[in-house]
């Protein structure tokens, strides 16, 4: 069978538009996983940013428990204070899961531990001083 010049121009036609459907069809499946793959890490970050979030609420409860406490001598506010301490861990020990994907965020992570001991330790030594009545 002998094909016409209008024959070889309709199939030359009709293959280059599956070959570019298939090109779109190619190109749409990989931006959908790309944009699933960046709806799972933002998800990750929004976690992760509301435990440091609630990281930083706690020590901020417990700064205001031996606050209050060395200003009024309150001993609800001291059991405030330790409530908010003993809480403090798991919610680092949360964090810390959460990072476990990544050595950078975890090298951040034992920064950021070392610095709330710090400041866990100075609350500690401004409540025996209160106590001692320094």
């Amino acid at each position: 069978m002998k094909w016409s010049l209008e024959g070889k121009l309709n199939a030359v036609g009709l293959s280059l538009a599956l070959l570019l459907m298939g090109f779109v069809n190619f190109v749409s499946y990989r931006n959908a996983t790309q944009l699933t793959e960046s709806a799972e890490k933002l998800e990750h970050t929004h976690k992760v940013v509301n435990n440091l979030i609630n990281v930083f609420a706690t020590l901020t409860d417990a700064e205001s428990g031996r606050r209050g406490y060395v200003l009024y001598g309150s001993e609800p506010e001291l059991e405030r204070y330790h409530r908010a301490i003993q809480s403090i861990e798991p919610k680092l020990t949360q964090l810390r899961q959460r990072l476990a994907n990544s050595p950078s965020q975890q090298q951040r992570l034992s920064i950021l531990e070392s610095l709330i001991a710090q400041r866990l330790a100075l609350f500690e030594q401004s409540i025996n001083l209160y106590q001692q009545g320094k």
